[in-house]
């Protein structure tokens, strides 16, 4: 992961469509936008996975002065947090990687594109806790704010919070899923499925970076906008899904019981 928080690996669909991907994203100024933009306050609780050197929980602790918990397996990212944030007591460095379960990595490190699942010239292996212990383990109730980094562990992490049932308890879920990772299409959809059950995305930019919000009666009109702001390309895309909802609404205004019409809307939002 770059220091200006954008992916560099394609693997699915080429690097012309990564990068494609990341140009809108860098027109709506992602990074000191939308990444920053949440209802937070002192009391709120923010869990940063994969907090490298500290650029982003410096950020969001110095806005909204929220409680921190960082993440981050790598000793010499651990030490270079440890300075950083010396006699702040509002931010806890727990020093291990998150996953599924208990256990341990072996990590190819490169800088701040460290990951399991990458070859580099040198390794160092890191404990992994699994999340949902480690949630209950600090004793708080709920996150505010999860942002994950990790370099590809984010599939089994979500799964794992959803299997737990932690997920409930997270009302913002920022991640950028990596396509580096074996099958990677096919479990973003599956995991983007499962969200959808409790969460609703606020913005998306596939393998760059995106946002789910907890469904607490909320619209989702704020996804629409921000698709909106993006580049010709995503105006293009968002009109094809209005055109497509069109077409939804026809059918959703047929007589139907209401699982034909909750098909229906699976269809559109994750296709057939």
């Amino acid at each position: 992961m770059p220091s200006n928080g954008l992916a560099t690996s394609s693997a699915a669909g080429g690097p012309a469509l990564h990068n494609a991907r990341v140009e809108e994203w860098v027109a709506v100024r992602g990074d000191e936008t939308l990444r920053l933009d949440y209802d937070l306050g002192p009391d709120s609780i923010v869990l940063d996975l994969g907090a490298y050197q500290g650029a982003f929980a410096h950020d969001i602790g110095t806005r909204y002065g929220s409680r921190l918990y960082l993440s981050e397996p790598v000793p010499q990212f651990i030490d270079q947090l440890r300075v950083r944030f010396a006699g702040d007591p509002k931010v806890t460095i727990l020093p291990f990687a998150m996953g599924g379960q208990d256990g341990e990595l072996s990590l190819s490190l490169d800088a701040d594109a460290t990951s399991m699942f990458k070859a580099g010239a040198a390794a160092v292996v890191a404990p992994v806790r699994a999340i949902d212990k480690v949630l209950d383990e600090l004793g708080v109730d709920r996150v505010d704010l999860l942002k994950i980094n990790v370099e590809g562990a984010e599939y089994d992490i979500l799964e794992a919070l959803v299997r737990s049932g932690w997920i409930s308890r997270v009302r913002d879920i920022q991640v950028q899923f990596h396509d580096f990772v074996p099958d990677a299409p096919a479990r973003l959809a599956a995991l983007r499925r499962r969200l959808s059950a409790t969460h609703f995305p606020t913005y998306l930019y596939t393998f760059v970076w995106e946002n789910w919000r907890r469904r607490e009666g909320q619209p989702h009109e704020r996804w629409i906008e921000h698709a909106v702001l993006g580049t010709a390309s995503t105006r293009d895309r968002l009109l094809g899904d209005m055109l497509r909802l069109r077409s939804r609404v026809e059918e959703l205004a047929r007589p139907g019981s209401w699982e034909q019409r909750a098909r229906v809307l699976k269809r559109f939002f994750f296709g057939p």
